[in-house]
């Protein structure tokens, strides 16, 4: 029996990010964070975040690696994918009955480019069908807290007015999760399994958003799935 191992870390646990501290400081970070779930560095498979549309299948054999990508998908156990993020969503992919996994990181980049539906895809094509998917969506910024002044790039477009609401003095505010969710179900998906932790609020986790309004200390939190 196949069962998913999955946890996000918290401020609590350190910062998890190499671009935002000290190498030796990070990596024990880590650890320690992995270990609660019964994880090794070892099992680990790091992404360095682009923002594109790049989806990899990897392997055993990628295990201890640090690749390029915004999603990772792999069909094998004991293999453990790992994302950091801050206020975009890492987004978990399950099929129990095929034995695969995905993690995916959702800025609103990836949403606009609709790497949701890709990640659907690539498992479709791998085997998988959408109706034996479960997905978890964790932490991030929610739309009481997305919020931009004055006019925005998405504004104009017709497949994110649904997700846009016109504020007082001319803000608007931003439901990502939403438009997630729309995607999810446009490919199939009905198993969705929200978390709704808003990160620029909730202060057990590190947000970007947050900080550049605060000042709080910057940093990352880890999202990491495995199958054993």
């Amino acid at each position: 029996m196949t069962k998913l191992v999955y946890a996000t870390s918290t401020a609590a646990d350190g910062n998890m990010s190499l671009k935002w501290g000290e190498e030796k400081e990070v990596w024990i970070n880590r650890g320690k964070f992995l270990a609660k779930s019964g994880i090794s560095i070892k099992d680990c498979v790091f992404t360095s975040l682009v923002h594109g549309t790049e989806i990899k299948i990897i392997g055993s054999h990628d295990q201890e690696k640090t690749l390029e990508a915004d999603g990772f998908i792999t069909s094998d156990k004991h293999v453990a994918i790992w994302i950091t993020t801050g206020d975009c969503f890492p987004v978990v992919v399950y099929d129990s009955v095929r034995c695969a996994l995905a993690l995916v990181h959702l800025s609103w980049q990836g949403v606009d480019k609709g790497l949701t539906i890709k990640a659907i895809q690539k498992m479709v094509e791998m085997g998988s069908n959408p109706a034996n998917l479960g997905v978890k969506i964790g932490p991030g910024a929610r739309k009481e807290s997305y919020i931009f002044d004055g006019p925005i790039a998405q504004e104009n477009d017709p497949k994110w007015q649904p997700f846009l609401e016109r504020q007082s003095g001319g803000k608007t505010a931003i439901d990502l999760v939403g438009f997630i969710k729309k995607q999810l179900a446009a490919c199939g998906v009905e198993k969705i399994e929200d978390c709704g932790i808003d990160t620029a609020k909730n202060k057990n986790y590190f947000s970007h958003y947050r900080v550049v309004r605060t000042g709080d200390p910057e940093g990352r939190f880890a999202t990491v799935a495995m199958m054993k």
